[in-house]
This record gives structure tokens, C-alpha cells and sequence, in this order.
């Protein structure tokens, strides 16, 4: 199957795990509006993935990924996980623990963080699609992969997910 250049170790992976993948490429996006208009070509979840951090203590972080339609609420999912105020995390942190730019935020970069140092955490209601599809590293392209392989590259991480019923503002 083709690579993407800048994500043959991600490749490389799925090949070691015999994970089948699609690939469709497209122009970069930098929105979930965007996003959602290529999502729009896909029947299957197009999550938004957010790339957070406690305030109080910069190095608790957290990789959350979100149905596309929902509007999280920030405040609500911070206390669920026991933080006080969150922000989005900063384009260095991102590049150095995820290997990706703003705008590619994706669970497939967890296999760079060797440390353990991210916590995953996925709504609920993604897990009712059979497929999931997300960014390779780089926002100008979308691979779909069965949500079982993609669960089991998460596991394999050492980054299962927490599975949770995000909440959402009105």
C-alpha cells in the first residue's frame, strides 16, 4: 500500500500490525470546518482530535478525540478529568510529542510518545462507526482504518483510550 512522505514509520507500523488502511488526499486543513467538508466524502467517523493541557501543571496532557458535530465543553471535560482550567497545547509541544504541526493534531502521532506523558481519552460515540478517519501526521491527507485495528494501534501504543461520553455545551 502507498506512504505519505513524512509518515513511512507510521506505515511502517500498520505494516508490522497488519492494519489495512485507505488513503484520500486532499487540499490542507487547518478548521474543523474544513474538515468537515471533506468528511462530507466519508461515510464513516471523522473525529476532531484536541491536544489539551492543565494549566496548573503543564506536563499532565491530554489527546481527546470528539465526533465531529459535537461542541465540547472545555470547562465540563476538565473536571471530569480532575484538572481545574485547560488550554490547547502549544505548537512546540505538539511537534516534540505528537510529531505533527497545528492543524494534524491526530491519536496516530501517540506512537511518538514514548513516555506515556499523553492521555487518550475518545467519546463514546465514536465508537459506534466501524471505521475511523484521521490525518496521518499531516493535514493533507485522511486515512480511514477499521476502528478494531485502529483500537488495537492505540493499545499497542501503550495509549488505550478512556472511553467517555463527552460533554457538550448547548
Amino acid at each position: 500500500m502507498a506512504t505519505i512522505p513524512g509518515t513511512e514509520e507510521l506505515f511502517d507500523l500498520f505494516k508490522q500490525l497488519n492494519i489495512a488502511y485507505t488513503i484520500l488526499a486532499h487540499e490542507p486543513l487547518f478548521t474543523s470546518d474544513q474538515a468537515t467538508e471533506v468528511a462530507k466524502q466519508l461515510p464513516w467517523a471523522h473525529p476532531k482530535n484536541l491536544f489539551l493541557y492543565d494549566k496548573k501543571n503543564p506536563n499532565r496532557l491530554f489527546l481527546l478525540s470528539v465526533v465531529d458535530t459535537k461542541r465540547l465543553d472545555i470547562n465540563r471535560f476538565a473536571k471530569m478529568v480532575g484538572v481545574t482550567g485547560m488550554s490547547f497545547a502549544k505548537a512546540e509541544t505538539l511537534k516534540q510529542l505528537l510529531g505533527v504541526a497545528p492543524g494534524s493534531v491526530t491519536p496516530l502521532g501517540l506512537f511518538h510518545d514514548h513516555t506515556g506523558q499523553i492521555s487518550y481519552y475518545i467519546d463514546s460515540d465514536l465508537l459506534a462507526h466501524a471505521d475511523i478517519s484521521i490525518h496521518p501526521l499531516r493535514n493533507d491527507h485522511t486515512v480511514t482504518l477499521d476502528m478494531q485495528d485502529f483500537l488495537r494501534f492505540c493499545s499497542f501504543t501503550k495509549h488505550a483510550p478512556t472511553i467517555i461520553t463527552v460533554p457538550t455545551k448547548s
